[in-house]
């Protein structure tokens, strides 16, 4: 993941506050992400918000190894601002390091919104999804 380390590393990139107020994810069962999204500010019209996905173990320790297996038909929804137009990319280390562009669906409706949705691909430890959002 050093190849994309600029995504977490860049001194632009702070934790996202409140994370539940943009950011939701559907997944048969728990996954970690929370108090793990952040916020990378490139200037005042461009920003991305990085969603990393952990499967934890099945023990409740961080550092359990029974895996539950994959995490399968995950979706992820960010709730962007007025006016921005979001693209979204997988950065995935598992099998190997690859970025992949994922395929955004604009949900709207009374109850929906206006939010954005990807489908994550199948993961086993940890995925991050990177919705690249700017205002034109």
């Amino acid at each position: 993941m050093i190849r994309y380390g600029s995504y977490f590393w860049d001194l632009r990139t702070q934790m996202l506050p409140d994370p539940e107020k943009q950011v939701s994810v559907e997944s048969g069962h728990p996954l970690w992400w929370k108090p793990l999204v952040s916020q990378r500010i490139l200037d005042p019209q461009h920003r991305q918000v990085i969603v990393p996905l952990f499967n934890p173990p099945a023990e409740e320790e961080v550092v359990g190894t029974t895996s539950v297996g994959p995490a399968d038909g995950v979706k992820v929804v960010l709730a962007p601002r007025p006016g921005e137009q979001v693209e979204a990319w997988l950065l995935a280390p598992e099998p190997v390091a690859r970025r992949l562009e994922l395929e955004t669906k604009r949900m709207t409706g009374r109850d929906a919104g206006d939010r954005v949705q990807v489908s994550v691909p199948r993961f086993w430890g940890w995925t991050n999804v990177v919705f690249d959002c700017r205002t034109r």
